[in-house]
C-alpha cells in the first residue's frame, strides 16, 4: 500500500487488513515515487498487471495482466515482492 495516496483509503484498507490479520507494510517512498503494479503469489503461479480489483477497472477499463506458471518467472516475481516488502515501512 502507499500511504501517500490521498482520501485515506489506503488507511481504511490498512486497519481492514491487520484486523483480519494480514501483515501489511507501506510501499518505500525512497525506492518508487508510486507503484501501480498488482502482484499476486499462489500456488507456483503469479498473477501480475495494472488492474484495480474494483468493478470499474474489471467491466471498463483497458487494463493488462498475465498469469504465468513459468518456474522461472514466478521465482523472479517473488523475488521481487521480497525485495520490495522488505524496504517496505
Amino acid at each position: 500500500l502507499e500511504k501517500r495516496v490521498e482520501g485515506g483509503a489506503n488507511m481504511k484498507m490498512r486497519d481492514y487488513l491487520e484486523q483480519g490479520g494480514v501483515d501489511v507494510r507501506w510501499a518505500s517512498t525512497t525506492e518508487f515515487q508510486l507503484t501501480h503494479s498488482k502482484l499476486i503469489l499462489v500456488d507456483g503461479r503469479a498473477f501480475v498487471g495494472s488492474i484495480n480489483l474494483s468493478p470499474s477497472a474489471l467491466k471498463k477499463n483497458r487494463e493488462i495482466d498475465l498469469l504465468t506458471d513459468d518456474e522461472q518467472t514466478v521465482r523472479e516475481l517473488a523475488n521481487i515482492f521480497i525485495s520490495d516488502w522488505e524496504k517496505g515501512a
